[in-house]
């Protein structure tokens, strides 16, 4: 069964439901299949034949889903990218898996000017504005690539062959904080999978539940957990083309998703607006972290707002990879367990795997390796990294993360760090995870990311909030930082607006040691001891 099938089996059950909302326009489960037969046939129109790779370049906005789930239909590989990518970035991953039409957003082709847009299919940001805005963009746009504009395509029926389901349903490029980017090859089997397991966690109620996303499509938990995940059980979409702080929390308060799922940076902006922390927050039922480290301080604060403010619902770990279709395991209702990550998503199992290839035993350190329902196909046109990754156990496949961690006598996961972030400082190793853990106990800390600049010294980054006494932060960090190993605390510390971040919003360590080179990071305050 593919992804669209299992659209429609929920969109006959529940035809009326709510199924995606928008800047206050709400389409129903009926009227979500009827575009996205519209859609279909607009891209048979187009020459898009099946098994044909197919790249979607938007926000989150009504066109992403339709296509997604039209394209799907059709056999499409479909292959998501960010938008915001550099356009050499965006050649050389089309080039890499033979993308042949792109269905991009008009207020953004200005950035695409180095590409060959022949095989660009332009959509309107007016069909998903409002106001002032939306006569605005209709306007500047008017003229923009009117042969290739999505809205002047036909959607006139057209006979569709019966095909095979194509394996290669999606492909999502890892994020990862360094190295080669890799293209991840996702079955329509794996996708499905991972909503079955999420129906199992939530308990939906048809009618009642929602989810906000924020998390972009072209990210796996975006498109796994938030969009797929929801719409295939019943839920609403509360679509999010923008992290916008002027706008985000305004929406959300009008549109009262029952589910959140978000990065730590999020939840982070949520806690610093007082708009937020003073409103009534009883229809959040669960909120959802993951995608890098989780100060437990993050997840104990959320939890205190949520029950101050009248939820019963609390914040919860996810941990998983896109090699995974993202979330594998969800940490318990309220467990603040430090690195705990939670039990195995229903079908899914964890190995612990020592250096010396033996299977660790409970609280004994070594490779994470994951297997179940929700794994890859591999990496697209990389058979030897595959093979690297994806071997069988005792007749099991698993995937080998490069993550470390162990598990307790019950079962639950705990994450250590990753393989390739572990430093090697003067001899000694050091886990940044750990001293990152210390740092967000200092008063205030948004964000701390640890790194080894060009001298290979120790190096602390952190961003905190408006208001906070700087005169005090050294001695502040000093003493939250006392029961380090001596050579895990940092020598070198800058607090500055923002981290930079790749396009996932991970910390992308090459771009702050290069902005670190060229002075091109606006510091607040910096100290060595």
């Amino acid at each position: 069964m593919n992804m669209s099938d299992k659209l429609r089996k929920v969109a006959l059950k529940y035809p009326n439901q709510i199924a995606l909302s928008l800047h206050g326009k709400h389409l129903t489960y009926k009227q979500l299949i009827s575009k996205i037969d519209e859609t279909k046939y607009k891209c048979l129109h187009a020459n898009i034949q099946p098994y044909d790779k197919v790249a979607i370049m938007l926000p989150n906005i009504f066109e992403s889903v339709f296509l997604f789930y039209a394209l799907n239909e059709l056999s499409v590989t479909v292959v998501m990218l960010h938008p915001l990518s550099s356009s050499a970035m965006i050649k050389k991953r089309c080039d890499l898996v033979g993308v042949t039409k792109l269905f991009v957003l008009d207020a953004l082709l200005d950035r695409y000017e180095s590409l060959n847009k022949d095989n660009f299919i332009v959509v309107s940001m007016a069909n998903s504005s409002t106001g002032i805005e939306k006569v605005y963009l209709k306007l500047r746009y008017f003229f923009s690539h009117r042969n290739n504009q999505f809205d002047r395509l036909l959607s006139t029926p057209l006979s569709i062959s019966d095909n095979q389901e194509n394996k290669d349903a999606v492909i999502l490029f890892s994020s990862g904080t360094t190295g080669e980017q890799k293209a991840i090859s996702l079955s329509n089997d794996a996708l499905n999978a991972l909503a079955t397991q999420l129906e199992d966690v939530i308990e939906p109620i048809v009618g009642v539940d929602s989810m906000y996303c924020v998390l972009p499509f072209f990210h796996g938990f975006g498109l796994g957990v938030t969009m797929h995940g929801v719409l295939s059980v019943g839920g609403r979409c509360v679509l999010v083309p923008r992290l916008k702080r002027k706008t985000m929390v305004k929406e959300l308060l009008k549109e009262k998703p029952t589910y959140i799922a978000g990065v730590p940076y999020l939840y982070r902006i949520l806690l610093s607006d007082t708009h937020f922390t003073s409103s009534d927050l009883s229809f959040i039922k669960e909120a959802f972290v993951g995608g890098e480290l989780v100060a437990p301080q993050l997840v104990e604060a959320f939890n205190n707002l949520l029950q101050k403010q009248n939820s019963t619902g609390s914040l919860r770990i996810g941990y998983g990879m896109s090699e995974a279709t993202t979330a594998v395991s969800i940490s318990e209702p309220f467990d603040t367990t430090p690195n705990c990550v939670g039990y195995p998503l229903k079908g899914n199992s964890f190995s612990i795997i020592k250096e010396d290839g033996n299977i660790a035993k409970p609280y004994e350190l070594g490779e994470i390796c994951v297997s179940g329902p929700v794994l890859m196909n591999g990496y697209y046109n990389n058979e030897s990294l595959t093979n690297q990754v994806l071997q069988k156990h005792n007749n099991t496949l698993y995937y080998h993360s490069s993550d470390i961690g162990y598990m307790d006598e019950k079962g639950r996961l705990y994450f250590s760090h990753r393989k390739d972030e572990l430093m090697k400082v003067k001899g000694y190793f050091v886990n940044p995870l750990e001293v990152e853990g210390e740092l967000y106990k200092v008063e205030g800390c948004l964000e701390a990311k640890v790194f080894v600049n060009a001298k290979e010294t120790l190096c602390a980054m952190m961003v905190f909030n408006k208001g906070i006494n700087m005169e005090s932060l050294q001695e502040k960090t000093i003493k939250a930082l006392q029961h380090l190993d001596r050579w895990s605390i940092p020598k070198q510390y800058y607090v500055v607006k923002e981290i930079p971040k790749n396009e996932m919003r991970k910390y992308d360590i090459k771009r702050i040691t290069q902005r670190l080179d060229q002075q091109e990071i606006e510091f607040l305050k910096e100290w060595s001891l």
